[in-house]
């Protein structure tokens, strides 16, 4: 059983910290009509620098249009049955 714990806002008062680097956990991309794609742990710096923070929903930056490609993440964190952390990145397009 997996419990969602949050949504993950990324806002300019307080996400462009954290936007540098990726949210601890175990990365998921969740795009409809596509299988979950999991991200390898050895692979979550890079995947999240060239393809998470340029697509990272921020609330001042509401439209598809505001973003490279027109598509966006939603990330959310999510806690497994055994307490890892998941961190959800659901793509809008």
């Amino acid at each position: 059983m997996v419990k969602r714990v949050r949504p993950v806002l990324m806002t300019a008062a307080d996400g462009r910290q954290r936007e540098q680097s990726p949210l601890p956990g175990t990365h998921v991309v969740a795009d409809g009509g596509y299988p979950l794609r999991w991200i390898a742990h050895h692979e979550v710096f890079t995947f999240w620098k060239h393809e998470v923070q340029p697509h990272l929903y921020d609330e001042t930056r509401p439209y598809l249009a505001d973003y490279p490609n027109e598509y966006f993440y939603w990330p959310s964190e999510w806690r497994s049955h055994s307490g890892e952390t998941i961190i959800l990145l659901e793509r809008a397009h």
